[in-house]
């Protein structure tokens, strides 16, 4: 009588094989999250300081200049805004007189090595680098 074993096991190449094909995918993924968070946070950040600019609208019509703050507690104190100081990791500092300009700079995260400032004057000049660059 003749004994025939079938292997219901994975070999050892089969499975190195899938890990570093799992390593792979999950690298290019990995990537890509950070550079969507990245663009979100940016976005937000643009979003914030047109919020800014409009209270500077308003408070100028209101008093005739501009008002200065330096992080974002102070522009929600001053400018009588709700903007959340945790939720885009940039700081704000507005500087004003007879004219103002608003600057988000990012101060940490996930490509914390591209730093970006974006500014925003009441000539509503944009300026800086709010796109992320992608490091691939």
């Amino acid at each position: 009588m003749t004994r025939i074993f079938l292997s219901k096991a994975f070999t050892m190449m089969e499975i190195m094989i899938t890990l570093v094909i799992i390593g792979v995918l999950a690298t290019i993924g990995f990537s890509q999250y950070q550079t969507s968070m990245e663009s979100a946070l940016a976005r937000e950040a643009r979003v914030g300081l047109e919020v800014i600019f409009a209270a500077e609208r308003i408070i100028f019509l209101q008093t005739g200049g501009f008002v200065a703050c330096n992080n974002t507690t102070d522009c929600n104190t001053n400018l009588n805004l709700d903007l959340r100081a945790g939720g885009w990791d940039y700081s704000v500092a507005v500087v004003a007189g007879p004219n103002f300009t608003a600057t988000a700079t990012r101060t940490g995260g996930l490509l914390a090595y591209n730093t970006r400032t974006i500014t925003l004057t009441n000539a509503e000049v944009w300026d800086g680098t709010w796109e992320v660059a992608r490091w691939w």
